[in-house]
């Protein structure tokens, strides 16, 4: 239906549900999300969907602390970082 940068807006031809879907890129975790509306599809926030997800592929939050200098939360498991500054690093899953 439409791009934008890495993003596309698609519509099922079945049902007509509308979706905002990342682009393929064979090094990231792609995303999608139902939109009711095709109205301002580009804004649409994957953020807060995509660290979600970050935190549960990771299995949550260590007890160590993240090592981003001032940040006072814990490192996702198996990292040095909290959730917000591994997605600073380009991570995506």
């Amino acid at each position: 239906m439409d791009t934008g940068d890495w993003i596309k807006l698609l519509q099922c031809p079945e049902c007509g549900q509308l979706w905002r879907v990342d682009a393929w890129d064979k090094y990231q975790t792609l995303y999608a999300s139902k939109l009711s509306t095709p109205e301002g599809w580009k804004l649409t926030d994957m953020v807060s969907l995509i660290k979600k997800r970050m935190v549960e592929n990771h299995g949550g939050a260590d007890t160590s602390p993240c090592l981003a200098k001032g940040c006072k939360h814990f490192a996702l498991k198996g990292r040095a970082y909290c959730v917000d500054h591994f997605y600073e690093t380009g991570a995506r899953a």
